[in-house]
């Protein structure tokens, strides 16, 4: 079972007096006042966190924004080599990125509450606070976060007082600003992964759980090991698809072309998208007999006689081929 994970702030690019990164550390409160960067900070702003020394399985992470000093992103890294290298000689993963709300829409009386799926083995996280999303109650441009959570496992061996300081009395869900029309937070979930792969590990997982229920274990194995895959390659993944995004922003199309081979190389090396198992194929149809030339068609959708779509969207326009002329 997930516990929650003890962990220090070893670094900060800096901090404004009275809201010191080390509180994101402490035991919350209903007072916790949590860290704000320094005025008109030189972004993207870093904090370090470490584990205890100790190397962890992050299932989870969860941050609360501040509701007024708001970065527009957090980048998230990971570590795990010797312990006694400095922090600043230590080599990064990027596992990827979250992106904020402006918090317009609410007045800036809401606290956004971020969760996000690691999944990482690791002694050490970073995180990249960017540039703050302006606005005409943050004066000085900082950015700010009002708590910090992590749960999962202790891979080495940790004694239970430890474990029970890394316990906080107050859930970061029930932090609100001091306001006393103030929301509750807005609570969204963020896997590290680029969309499609998200959406593919959803969906694996759901056929994992129906085959254990089955007691297919066979199968949730194979499962299984997709899902691993899928993981393995999903930092690679959302590397190469922000670098195609900004091939397309710049209109540089070329690079956008060889970026999208390698996408598309490595989700057919990690299954994305294939046929996977569970499909719900039966054995008749999983291996299909050679067809004949007789058999073969075209692969385009007016040879296969679907339906599509129309371009506007409000109705489907047969693009099954015109039948022949009479003789």
């Amino acid at each position: 079972m997930a516990t929650d994970l003890p962990f220090t702030v070893c670094f900060s690019s800096s901090e404004e007096d009275g809201y010191a990164a080390t509180s994101l550390a402490a035991p919350r409160s209903r007072q916790t006042k949590g860290w704000h960067s320094g005025h008109f900070p030189l972004c993207p702003q870093e904090l370090g966190l470490r584990f205890g020394g100790r190397t962890v399985f992050v299932a989870q992470l969860q941050l609360l924004s501040d509701e007024k000093k708001i970065a527009s992103r957090v980048d998230v890294f990971a570590e795990n080599g010797p312990e006694g290298e400095p922090y600043e000689a230590k080599y990064w993963q990027h596992l990827g990125f979250v992106t904020l709300s402006s918090n317009e829409h609410t007045g800036f009386t809401a606290r956004e509450l971020k969760t996000v799926d690691l999944n990482v083995s690791t002694t050490h996280l970073r995180l990249l606070l960017g540039k703050c999303h302006p606005n005409p109650v943050n004066f000085y441009n900082q950015v700010g976060l009002v708590g910090l959570s992590f749960s999962g496992y202790f891979l080495a061996s940790v004694t239970p007082r430890a474990a029970a300081e890394g316990r906080s009395r107050v859930r970061l869900a029930d932090l609100r600003p001091e306001n006393a029309l103030a929301r509750s937070p807005v609570s969204t979930t963020f896997f590290m992964f680029d969309p499609i792969t998200a959406e593919k590990i959803r969906d694996l997982e759901a056929k994992k759980l129906a085959a254990v229920e089955a007691e297919d274990y066979d199968l949730a194995q194979q499962i299984k090991q997709q899902i691993d895959s899928l993981k393995r390659v999903s930092a690679q993944l959302l590397r190469l698809e922000n670098d195609r995004r900004l091939a397309l922003d710049a209109e540089k199309f070329d690079d956008a072309i060889c970026v999208k081979a390698k996408i598309d190389a490595l989700r057919r090396k990690a299954s994305i998208g294939g046929h996977s198992p569970g499909a719900g194929s039966s054995p008749a149809t999983a291996n299909p007999r050679p067809r004949t030339p007789q058999e073969e068609r075209p692969v385009g959708a007016a040879a296969r006689g679907i339906a599509a779509i129309s371009p506007e969207g409000s109705e489907l326009e047969d693009l099954s081929p015109p039948p022949p002329p009479p003789p």
